[in-house]
């Protein structure tokens, strides 16, 4: 049963019913069929923070997201056969961003990243990408393969924030971002983290400018993105943000400063896994990053 008293059905029984907290039947809704709000083996279910109900319909190879009165609201196909959604919710270890990507674990696994990179059934990396109503979408990540769920909508990848942060690093992959804190750390726990997952789409420039408003007094925003015309043209993208909320605000404190990599062609995964497979002290760091486990992967 999930948090909001949603059960999942019995063997054969196509069907999602609800319960109040003392187990009294409210409603149910479903039934045996491939279109929407019908099951076939529905497996899983689980809330997400905005309340909205996910339901694992197996044999549809398929997520159906509903209100929790039942009114269907959208289906995701990413995973195959969903035969559990809390799996990609945490794991402890990510072979693929540990040894491929560099990425130590003591960052995947710390506050401000924690929870904000899953893994699927079949061992993909998960980011999730939140636009303004919640949840939107699952970026996917492994050897060779970058891709984005079907059914879902690229939003921004988030770190958590904290109410003293005064740092957003903006990159163009939620990889990035993970290699630029391990780069540069801060220690005073006071950055957060926001990815596009690529090129912007026609919402997520809105997104931004959403992001640096909610910003707090004396913020710095950093431009964090690939040592290329794109990455080049993202900043100017970000520039036009960081003066669109100036000029509605009327703030004048912001910050935009701009840290590309240092070679042409560079993202900042790349240059942390030149620093990891040479041993040497990352520029942020006075511990060097062990590159025993760290095969690395430009991919």
């Amino acid at each position: 049963m999930s948090p909001g008293g949603h059960s999942g059905p019995a063997p054969g029984n196509d069907r999602i019913s609800k319960f109040s907290k003392d187990g009294k039947f409210l409603k149910s809704w479903g039934k045996r069929g491939s279109g929407p709000g019908e099951f076939q083996s529905p497996h899983t279910i689980a809330l997400d923070s905005q309340g909205r109900l996910f339901v694992g319909d197996r044999s549809n190879n398929r997520i159906q997201i509903f209100d929790q009165e039942g009114r269907y609201l959208d289906t995701w196909t990413q995973f195959g056969r969903p035969s559990g959604i809390a799996r990609m919710a945490l794991v402890v270890r990510h072979p693929y961003l540990e040894h491929e990507r560099c990425l130590p674990a003591v960052v995947l696994s710390s506050w401000s990243f924690a929870g904000r990179v899953r893994m699927d059934a079949i061992g993909n990396d998960v980011f999730p990408h939140f636009d303004r109503e919640g949840l939107c979408g699952y970026e996917i990540k492994n050897t060779g393969f970058t891709g984005f769920a079907a059914g879902g909508a690229k939003g921004l990848w988030f770190s958590h924030t904290g109410p003293d942060d005064r740092r957003l690093v903006l990159t163009e992959s939620a990889i990035d971002a993970l290699s630029h804190a391990t780069l540069f750390p801060d220690a005073a726990d006071q950055t957060r983290y926001a990815s596009l997952g690529g090129q912007p789409n026609s919402q997520q420039p809105g997104l931004v400018k959403a992001t640096i408003a909610r910003l707090p007094e004396g913020s710095e925003i950093v431009a964090a993105f690939d040592a290329d015309g794109a990455g080049r043209r993202l900043v100017d993208v970000l520039r036009l943000a960081v003066t669109a909320v100036a000029t509605e605000t009327g703030r004048t404190d912001l910050i935009l400063n701009i840290h590309l990599p240092p070679q042409e062609g560079q993202d900042w995964n790349q240059v942390l896994q030149e620093h990891s497979q040479r041993k040497e002290k990352p520029p942020g760091t006075g511990v060097p990053i062990s590159g025993s486990s760290c095969i690395g992967n430009d991919s």
